[in-house]
């Protein structure tokens, strides 16, 4: 399978067989991950400088039950994330990991998540981001506990669903 242009970051979903791709200036695409599904990808989302600029980068997933959950996009060139729900490919917000405690995520050129119980810091998963700049130095990544992101996209949702 190829794409148009530059293919950039790829994910999975082992409970429903799809893979999701993002291509660099274009946009997101998904298409069936076994060797009998149809070989042509579907566009779901467009590197449209709203939801996405351009570059389209990392692709990580957060699974909830049988099907459901969120694909989170990297948008490399204004340092943010879009979340689109996995069942219907709607946007739901976009996130960014900002200064504060460390300096803020700059240029991800990839990031993944874990649902996993990782421990007392991150009972409910984690979500790590390669940084590309830093205040000191070099590149590093940075760990956000997970429960703060569902929050974050949950807050977006009730407030999608409330007509704000």
């Amino acid at each position: 399978m190829t794409l148009g242009t530059i293919a950039e970051g790829c994910v999975a979903d082992d409970r429903t067989g799809q893979i999701y791709m993002n291509e660099e200036n274009v946009g997101v695409w998904v298409m069936g991950a076994e060797p009998t599904d149809p070989a042509e990808p579907v566009q779901i989302a467009e590197t449209d400088g709203i939801h996405i600029a351009a570059d389209a980068e990392g692709a990580a997933l957060i699974p909830v039950g049988e099907t459901g959950g969120y694909l989170v996009v990297s948008s490399q060139s204004d340092n943010t994330y879009a979340v689109y729900e996995l069942e219907t490919y709607s946007f739901v917000t976009r996130l960014e990991i900002a200064d504060g405690a460390i300096d803020a995520v700059t240029h991800t050129d990839g990031h993944d998540i874990s649902t996993a119980d990782l421990g007392p810091l991150f009972p409910a998963g984690v979500w790590v981001a390669q940084d590309d700049e830093n205040d000191t130095g070099g590149q590093n990544f940075k760990f956000v506990d997970l429960r703060d992101v569902l929050a974050e996209i949950e807050a977006a949702r009730s407030e999608n669903l409330d007509g704000h």
